[in-house]
């Protein structure tokens, strides 16, 4: 138990202090975001590895992995764990790449507004992902690739 505060409390730190500003500008949707600027077609098979090894530098410079484990278990973070992650958006899209990507996208963004499928989750409730609208448009699109990978 005294592991997961400590946790919980590192998450909330590292969301405050992780060079996102606007932590606190979470809203409702409007859109999607700019992913469907951001994202207008699927990276060629050439472009994914290098998109997703740069996203996974993205990853660990807005210390993602501070509240999301890699791996398909929680490990005792504050967030849903991301194993898996692209194969459930997958589905919620019925299969459609683009349309999973730009969910992605537009869920960083703007969380509240682009609900993830733990959204009511109760295990998740004392953590809410603030928006990372800071992060830049290439940075977005190698993030979302590398969480692409993680099928």
């Amino acid at each position: 138990m005294v592991g997961r505060i400590a946790s919980l409390i590192l998450c909330m730190l590292c969301a405050a202090c992780s060079g996102n500003s606007n932590a606190n500008t979470n809203k409702p949707a409007g859109g999607d975001e700019g992913a469907a600027m951001a994202i207008a077609a699927l990276p060629t098979q050439a472009e994914q590895g290098p998109l997703a090894a740069q996203g996974s530098e993205v990853f660990k410079k807005y210390a993602c992995g501070t509240c999301h484990s890699r791996s398909l278990q929680r490990e005792g973070l504050g967030g849903p764990p991301l194993g898996g992650a692209a194969t459930r958006h997958l589905t919620r899209q019925s299969g459609d790449e683009l349309a999973a990507r730009r969910w992605f996208y537009a869920h960083i963004r703007n969380p509240k507004g682009h609900p993830g499928t733990y959204h009511n989750d109760g295990a998740y409730a004392a953590v809410k992902m603030p928006a990372y609208e800071q992060i830049s448009n290439e940075e977005m699109r190698a993030l979302v690739e590398h969480l692409m990978t993680m099928r």
